[in-house]
């Protein structure tokens, strides 16, 4: 009987065992676990379940993770890190794990997938050989059974005229937030009941318990006034963006940009199906807005070349910016990843009107598209010309 109890206890001890250094594993997508940045020159974050990802210069808030050339990545989590893999996002042997600097448990396993093996809290990465771009980042680690977890935040995210939001954490924790966007302590306000936002808003939170305090959560709200400017309703004319662009008053986050397609300079379909071309207010090539590497209606990739034309007017989404190139040229754009909400293309048909007789044996048809009979005498159509009759 002791000996059966002693089984029983080991295979308790065990299991219990088990369950203390479960391992966790929290998966960053590009284009979901997003930052709030789409270029270099800022640095950038990211956080979910307890892992952050944190980058001295990167664009998180694109289709994929750029960490830029020359930055510092550092990984860390509640708990101790045991594995990291990068999805990379690789493009003719570019933007693979090897633009990292080589770090013991690094290895390249492909141009796709790089892993990093270990048993840190935190792992330091620096991109000093060339840019990292990846498509997903994975990380591994053993939770601390001691730590805090970080509050929950929730609420509208896209909202109009307001939301509530709720921050929740562990039993008996208490809950520090701001609404400033900087990192909260308990010098912060003490959160006891729901509040209402009617601004755009970044809400930081902290949970403290028996001592400690848990990674910092962050939840963004965006107002979106249905009739604000850089509305759908109410979208930029490009005259008003190149001056917003110019007066420095060009808006943070998205806008619609309206305008007519004034030239094209590449629909790519081998690799990105994306598109760079310009619109203007007049749809002339003065006065322009480039569009970067923007996507097709509703942010599809584009399939055929002839999805634009030059004429078309559209309606585009995407952050305006001022891009600055290595020789210090500055160009007035809409930045990569935007997308064309709608579109109307230009006006097609014969615009030549020929005076000549028709054929005898053809249909005719007046300009309401009515059948009409020989005796028919002003414009008409016939075997797809237009003429007077």
């Amino acid at each position: 009987m002791y000996k059966n109890l002693r089984y029983a206890f080991v295979a308790l001890l065990a299991t219990i065992t088990s369950f203390a250094y479960a391992q966790t594993t929290v998966t960053f997508t590009a284009g979901t676990d997003k930052g709030t940045t789409t270029k270099n020159g800022s640095p950038d974050k990211v956080e979910k379940e307890n892992v952050v990802i944190d980058c001295t210069d990167a664009a998180f808030a694109t289709k994929e993770y750029r960490i830029y050339h020359k930055s510092t990545l550092t990984i860390s989590a509640q708990g101790k890190i045991t594995k990291i893999e990068f999805k990379c996002a690789a493009a003719a042997g570019k933007y693979t794990g090897k633009g990292f600097d080589a770090v013991e448990g690094l290895e390249v396993v492909s141009d796709e997938i790089t892993t990093w093996t270990g048993n840190a809290q935190a792992v330091t990465l620096t991109a000093n050989v060339a840019q990292v771009r990846a498509k997903e980042i994975i990380v591994t680690y053993t939770p601390d059974a001691s730590a805090v977890a970080a509050p929950t935040i929730t609420g509208e995210e896209s909202f109009y005229p307001t939301t509530q939001v709720t921050i929740m954490a562990a039993t008996g924790a208490k809950i520090y937030y701001n609404l400033e966007g900087q990192d909260p302590d308990e010098r912060d306000t003490e959160y006891t009941a729901p509040f209402t936002l009617n601004k755009t808003t970044t809400v930081k939170a902290v949970a403290v318990l028996n001592g400690k305090t848990s990674p910092v959560a962050t939840k963004v709200f965006n107002l979106n006034d249905p009739n604000a400017k850089g509305a759908l309703k109410n979208p930029y004319t490009v005259t008003e963006a190149l001056a917003a662009l110019s007066a420095g008053t060009a808006p943070a986050e998205e806008v619609h940009v309206v305008g007519f397609i004034s030239q094209i300079k590449e629909v790519e379909l081998t690799k990105y199906f994306n598109a760079t071309y310009s619109i203007s207010t007049d749809g002339t090539t003065n006065n322009e807005l480039v569009v970067f590497r923007g996507y097709s209606l509703n942010g599809e990739k584009f399939k055929a070349a002839d999805e634009i034309e030059v004429g078309d007017q559209v309606v585009v989404l995407g952050k305006l910016i001022n891009y600055k190139d290595k020789e210090g040229v500055t160009t007035p754009e809409i930045a990569q990843n935007n997308k064309i909400i709608e579109i109307k293309k230009k006006a097609t048909g014969i615009s030549a009107i020929e005076n000549k007789k028709a054929e005898d044996n053809a249909a005719i048809y007046n300009l309401a598209g009515q059948r009409v009979d020989e005796n028919y005498k002003g414009i008409v159509i016939q075997n797809g010309k237009k003429f007077v009759k």
